[in-house]
């Protein structure tokens, strides 16, 4: 009896693992901390593209009030993964909610707001070009400067000079 037992066990975990999707073995492979550290559990798959190089996986999780999407891709021919980026909205306090944008381990932005009035921690310039705030002059500046630019902190900062 107690091999039928081991057998079903067995026959159980095997059918569990070959029921998982692909991107959650890809996931299962990624260093804690750079999942920010995030648990591998609850995600749920958003967006998979495919291409000749890689595999690009979107995927979200909802933890109490704050949602998390996480970025990451598979090369199809070295098999390498690398996170490319992430998110996070939460309630900062009963009457703000704050938005958090990272690019690997470097914060991108970070801004709470309220009744649609954005305040940065840090990152204004770097909210502005992603989100197509500026114009080409602008964005090409920040193009140009970005590693100073993107340190800069403060709120309701001026546009970028003009060339």
């Amino acid at each position: 009896m107690s091999n039928y037992k081991l057998i079903i066990t067995i026959a159980s975990i095997f059918f569990l693992f070959s029921c998982k999707e692909k991107w959650q073995g890809v996931l299962d492979q990624v260093d804690k901390p750079l999942l920010y550290n995030n648990d591998y559990r609850g995600w749920k798959l958003v967006q998979e593209i495919k291409s000749e190089w890689d595999t690009n996986y979107t995927i979200e999780k909802i933890d109490n009030d704050t949602s998390k999407v996480l970025f990451f891709l598979q090369g199809n021919k070295d098999g390498v993964i690398n996170v490319n980026g992430y998110s996070k909205k939460f309630r900062c306090n009963e009457k703000d909610t704050c938005y958090l944008k990272m690019i690997s381990q470097d914060t991108l932005f970070f801004y709470s707001e309220h009744d649609g009035k954005k305040i940065f921690e840090v990152g204004e310039y770097a909210y502005r070009f992603t989100y197509f705030k500026m114009d080409s002059s602008e964005a090409n500046y920040y193009l140009r400067h970005e590693d100073s630019l993107r340190r800069i902190r403060g709120n309701d900062l001026p546009k970028l000079p003009r060339e």
